[in-house]
């Protein structure tokens, strides 16, 4: 999650620098991860320090943890945005935290739980509820005007629905 996450970011910042730089300002990065094996087999991923005060912008159930207070969480919600419109819908990057435009630790939700009968991206993974969740409370800001996004219908359509 942790590369694809970070693939994201990279992407929005890529499009940022080609179409409003000055505009947008600075734009989010997430820290690198390891991976170990320990002595008893088990393996774990290990991050780099952040130094900084935590923050948590948006919650894996997607719902927006500091309702606008400032451009770093306009800037997150952008983040969701673009990530589920560059997935064609298939997924939206969720959890947005970490200190000011340093990220980690993120979840994933997909539009289907499973594919080929594996879960797909965890535990973490709330699926279109978390999805139709920020699809319905996202009001899109001045960050999702400047690299072209497209406002959200109020809510989605079901899947029986085309």
């Amino acid at each position: 999650m942790q590369l694809l996450a970070r693939n994201i970011a990279e992407t929005l910042y890529a499009r940022v620098k080609a179409v409003c730089q000055d505009e947008f300002g600075q734009s989010f990065i997430y820290t690198d991860i390891f991976m170990a094996k320990l002595e008893n087999g088990e393996f774990v991923a290990i991050e780099e320090y952040i130094d900084g005060k935590f923050t948590k912008y948006i919650n894996n159930t997607g719902l927006v943890s500091g309702a606008n207070a400032n451009d770093v969480y306009k800037k997150a919600e952008c983040l969701v945005h673009y990530s589920y419109e560059k997935s064609s819908k298939q997924l939206m990057l969720l959890d947005i935290q970490g200190s000011e435009y340093t990220l980690f630790d993120p979840e994933i939700a997909s539009a289907t739980l499973q594919a080929d009968k594996e879960y797909l991206f965890g535990v973490g993974n709330l699926t279109s509820q978390a999805i139709e969740t920020f699809v319905e409370n996202h009001d899109c800001n001045k960050f999702c005007t400047l690299i072209g996004l497209k406002p959200f219908p109020r809510s989605l359509p079901k899947e029986d629905e085309d």
